[in-house]
């Protein structure tokens, strides 16, 4: 038999048909291992739930369009399960304290879902099919995790962690999608990004943080990553893009030993790579295919390591350094009618090396002031 501490609960339900409207749920549990279920049918309906201390569950349903649900639950072990189908249906959800679950399914079109959990060891999964939809989930503290698979078009997914070990996955099919991931004062976390079909994006911030890891997988047609590290140690970003018309973007400023692996199969693809105030930071980028392009840069820094290499014809790279120290550019391409622009402005003891095979390949490599060596 279950044991209740305290059980209040506040209830004004009214159980209507398809056409009910305008309908409030309000339910309150303090205790331990209590169970709540909402179902709303119809427009326009809400339901507030709030429960407290251990082992609590609530369950929401809701069907028809314009439904909102607010439900909050502090403590431990608690679980929040809601599902959502029709139009114009939203949700949110709190919770704090520790090794709390969400579960939110929503299918229809402009849903929208924001999950705040604040602790340790929460766990957000969110399915969304559909049109338009939106979820927003914010963690902080140690060891969360958010699960997110969006499947049909327009649909986002933003997602904001600030702790040690937090995780995030992502699952996108469809097109016009867009995944939003920001980590800020991050130890260990963890991003992985997977985007199927066309015209989708992923937008992926590290602030301040060391040792996180991002993975992103991208298959399909114009789809786009941004990648954004900023101000940390140890950082690693693996990117893979395959068939055609992709765009890659890493951008590191202020780290110092951050690690990029960039791997383009396909043709019309692109990439950028910048360091700016780095040292020993590394960069590899790889393509294979026809009319590919890379541009990469390094500014103000200090050991700082680029390897390029393409396999195709008819590809591009510019690469350009400045003000570097004792870093290096190195770059091969297998193919004909290739292309490498390099420059070198000020600095010491830098090195640009291209090797081209092929036909009809041309390089250029301008060094202007300072000392540096080349080899080509």
């Amino acid at each position: 038999m279950r044991r209740f501490l305290l059980s209040v609960i506040l209830a004004v339900v009214v159980f209507g048909t398809a056409a009910a409207q305008f309908d409030l749920s309000t339910i309150q549990q303090l205790g331990e291992q209590n169970d709540m279920s909402v179902y709303q049918q119809g427009a326009k309906n809400k339901s507030w739930a709030e429960q407290q201390f251990y082992k609590n569950t609530a369950d929401f349903i809701q069907t028809g369009i314009l439904q909102l649900s607010y439900s909050r639950q502090i403590g431990f072990f608690n679980e929040a399960i809601l599902f959502q189908r029709g139009v114009g249906n939203a949700s949110k959800l709190l919770q704090i304290g520790a090794f709390n679950s969400s579960k939110t399914i929503q299918k229809g079109y402009i849903n929208h879902t924001d999950i705040e959990q604040f602790g340790i060891a929460h766990t957000a999964a969110f399915l969304q099919h559909g049109t338009a939809n939106k979820v927003i989930i914010k963690q902080s503290r140690l060891s969360n995790k958010a699960v997110i698979h969006q499947k049909g078009l327009i649909n986002r997914g933003n997602i904001q962690q600030q702790g040690v070990e937090n995780d995030v996955n992502l699952w996108q099919v469809g097109g016009l999608n867009i995944a939003a991931i920001k980590q800020y004062l991050a130890l260990n976390n963890t991003v992985d990004v997977y985007q199927y079909l066309a015209n989708n994006r992923a937008d992926i911030k590290q602030i301040m943080g060391i040792n996180n890891f991002v993975f992103t997988s991208q298959k399909g047609f114009n789809n786009q990553l941004f990648v954004n590290q900023s101000g940390g140690n140890w950082n690693s970003v693996i990117i893979s893009q395959l068939l055609a018309g992709n765009r890659a973007d890493v951008i590191q400023v202020k780290t110092k030993r951050n690690y990029v692996l960039l791997q383009q199969e396909g043709i019309e693809n692109q990439s950028l790579s910048e360091q700016i105030f780095g040292t020993d930071n590394k960069s590899i980028l790889l393509q294979q295919g026809n009319n590919n392009i890379i541009y990469t840069s390094q500014y103000l820094g200090e050991g700082n390591d680029i390897i390029i290499l393409q396999k195709g014809d008819k590809d591009y790279v510019s690469i350009e350094q400045e003000n570097e120290k004792e870093s290096k550019a190195e770059i091969m391409q297998i193919g004909s009618g290739q292309t490498v622009i390099a420059s070198q402005n000020s600095g010491s003891n830098n090195l640009l090396s291209a090797n081209q095979h092929g036909e009809d390949n041309f390089a250029y490599i301008k060094q202007l002031k300072g000392k540096r060596k080349h080899k080509r």
